[in-house]
């Protein structure tokens, strides 16, 4: 009976020691030594510098410095994903914004950067999910986004993936705070012809003429004589 004890004692206290061992490897935390941590800032802002300047190539080289010396900034992923959506490398760019959004979740600027990526991919259902991401946490956001070009981007993204309805509400939006947007009204007469509701379509696109659009001349031609 003692000897069950003991046995029993034994295991409790190797499996204990084993649950320690666990939990203090688990809390050991990467260090990264200063002057690499302050080198990889350093090129991280010269990334932003070169996009600032349409360097896009050289951005991506920065940020890819960056990044080799530390991997922990969201904000040299949010960049060099951004260069690469500029030279069209949008596979590249997709892991880059999701890598941020990883590091740094609920951030308005990047669920915008992540739904232009997806736009472009044709990802349409994405995209404007990520458009709405957006908008939803803007006012909590770091770094908040233009909300017009939020709904504008999901309003195409909307129409795009033929959900018309949401397309038109969103590019009503924008018109409701930017009357002068000819390309608001085109795209939601576009919507408005998609849905055949033909009477509203050339409306907008008579409005987006008015306004400066030489695309709705054709529409007009077809759909409104």
């Amino acid at each position: 009976m003692k000897k069950d004890i003991k046995m029993q004692f034994k295991k409790y206290y190797i499996l204990s020691c084993l649950l320690m061992l666990t939990i203090f490897a688990s809390a050991q935390e990467e260090v990264i030594d200063e002057e690499d941590y302050n080198a990889s800032m350093q090129y991280a802002n010269n990334g932003w510098d070169l996009i600032g300047r349409e360097q896009f190539r050289e951005a991506v080289s920065a940020f890819n410095q960056s990044i080799n010396l530390y991997d922990g900034n969201a904000d040299a992923f949010v960049g060099r994903a951004n260069a690469l959506l500029r030279i069209e490398k949008f596979e590249e760019a997709q892991k880059d914004i999701e890598k941020a959004l990883a590091l740094s979740p609920g951030q308005a600027d990047m669920f915008y950067l992540a739904g232009n990526i997806y736009f472009k991919m044709e990802y349409y259902e994405l995209a404007s999910r990520n458009y709405s991401k957006a908008i939803s946490s803007n006012d909590e956001s770091d770094v908040p986004v233009d909300l017009l070009n939020c709904y504008y981007n999901r309003g195409n993204a909307y129409f795009h993936a033929g959900m018309y309805r949401s397309a038109i509400n969103d590019f009503t939006r924008v018109i409701e705070e930017k009357e002068d947007n000819y390309n608001a009204y085109h795209n939601r007469a576009l919507a408005y012809k998609n849905r055949e509701d033909y009477e509203n379509a050339c409306l907008d696109f008579q409005k987006a003429k008015e306004l400066g659009s030489n695309m709705s001349d054709r529409y007009i031609e077809r759909y409104c004589k």
